[in-house]
């Protein structure tokens, strides 16, 4: 994936315009007050009128989730999937996802939850599950190389997308940092920017 975008970016991003395959994350119904929230019908309008002419290269829309409840998450996804029925649908897995099913429709996992629960044997587990059931698997809140390497070094976690927000607020430093770390890398990992 080359973009991650919202219905709160102001128009198209250019990558998107000149063909870079994207994801769009639309936000949680629920969660902290720093994660941004959807609004369901605005991000309804924004799929149908802004990025429908560039759907052959959209990897992945999430349905909002409820940060860090699985429980919420899962019969959110089950509610709200059909007002983004046609897309390419991401589950957002939330502290407890391991002990329930990846729900039919999703074409995608998209690993969100708290920094424990995406760190340890939960996440593990539902990225397993994904990758056996040959869905995109996307980890949120990769900032930093040493998370990247834990995620990479999963077994069969081979291709996977993730993003981070560092590259928003220290794009020149994290570029530099990122891509000292690919240099050290086999050719076949590298980053996009």
């Amino acid at each position: 994936m080359d973009v991650l975008t919202s219905p709160g970016m102001y128009g198209v991003p250019a990558a998107i315009a000149r063909g870079a395959r994207w994801a769009a994350d639309l936000g949680c119904l629920d969660g902290p007050e720093f994660v941004k929230r959807c609004d369901i019908e605005a991000a309804r309008v924004w799929l149908s009128e802004k990025m429908r002419p560039y759907y052959d290269t959209c990897i992945f829309v999430t349905v909002p989730d409820v940060v860090g409840d699985a429980a919420a998450t899962l019969a959110a996804f089950k509610k709200l999937r059909s007002q983004f029925m046609g897309w390419p649908l991401a589950y957002v897995a939330q502290d407890g996802a391991e002990t329930l099913s990846i729900p039919a429709g999703a074409r995608a996992v998209f690993i969100g939850g708290s920094t424990a629960w995406k760190m340890g044997d939960g996440a593990r587990q539902v990225i397993a599950i994904a990758v056996d059931l040959g869905k995109h698997v996307h980890i949120g809140r990769v900032n930093y190389w040493k998370r990247y390497q834990h995620f990479r070094n999963m077994e069969g976690s081979n291709d996977f997308t993730c993003d981070g927000t560092r590259l928003r607020f220290e794009r020149d430093k994290a570029l530099r940092a990122w891509r000292g770390y690919m240099a050290q890398m086999p050719l076949d990992w590298h980053v996009s920017e």
